[in-house]
């Protein structure tokens, strides 16, 4: 399950980084040269931490939301794209960067039923949303963990919108057919992510959250349950990418 899991729109990016994130080179909004190669090295240890990981096929992008949300979002027909507001995050350097949260990550296989977002989830398939994967570009954005619990957010953006650009400059592009993480297997039907857990490891769970840029239409075949709220965590979480895999 989701467990104690921080509010992707508020989990904290931790002091001792903080100092990564000064004022950008050129554009206000764009990241410096140290911010990025930040991002670069986090992605070798996410890619490292990944590397003999089992993945699974996933059917969904999973948002979960408040009843005053859902209704809104019933009401609308849409998932309303919002700046992400995470403190010290990549991706709060550029609040016309607007988009939506989704995890990826299954419990025992199916979809969880807890959540730290809220007590209403909505899933919404994948093809609905990835029509040609070839017209989509994956970024990886930031990792951060909670114990020995793993956390790692991607971007996932059209080539065709305006916001492509400034992901392809501040970002750390990732290779959509293959990455370890979350991956579109030459099918927008066949859409594979790392497993939540893995029998050759113990206490190194990995939760994959994915911020779709824009607007998320097409909900007419979502799947809307209720998921019992556990509540944001008290604890910061800790920046980076967890070292050790712990064998059984």
């Amino acid at each position: 399950n989701l467990g104690v899991a921080a509010s992707a729109t508020q989990v904290w990016f931790g002091q001792h980084t903080a100092s990564l994130y000064t004022m950008a080179e050129g554009r206000s909004d764009d990241l410096s040269r140290e911010e990025k190669k930040f991002i670069e090295d986090q992605w070798k240890e996410v890619s490292d931490f990944v590397e003999d990981r089992e993945m699974e096929t996933v059917e969904y992008f999973q948002h979960v939301t408040s009843k005053g949300d859902k209704d809104t979002i019933v009401r609308e027909g849409k998932l309303r794209a919002y700046s992400d507001r995470s403190k010290g995050s990549p991706l709060s350097k550029n609040k016309d960067v607007k988009g939506v949260f989704f995890c990826t990550t299954l419990y025992k296989g199916d979809l969880p039923d807890q959540s730290p977002y809220g007590e209403y989830r909505v899933a919404v398939p994948i093809q609905h949303i990835v029509r040609n994967v070839k017209d989509w570009a994956l970024f990886f954005e930031r990792a951060h963990h909670y114990g020995k619990v793993q956390y790692v957010r991607m971007v996932l953006v059209k080539k065709s919108k305006s916001k492509y650009d400034w992901c392809k400059h501040n970002l750390q592009p990732v290779d959509i057919g293959g990455n370890g993480v979350l991956e579109w297997d030459g099918d927008v039907e066949c859409v594979k992510a790392s497993k939540k857990s893995d029998d050759k490891y113990r206490y190194t769970n990995i939760y994959t959250e994915v911020f779709v840029v824009g607007d998320v239409l097409n909900l007419e075949k979502c799947k809307w349950g209720e998921v019992y709220n556990t509540g944001t965590s008290r604890t910061s979480p800790t920046p980076g990418v967890l070292k050790a895999k712990y064998k059984l």
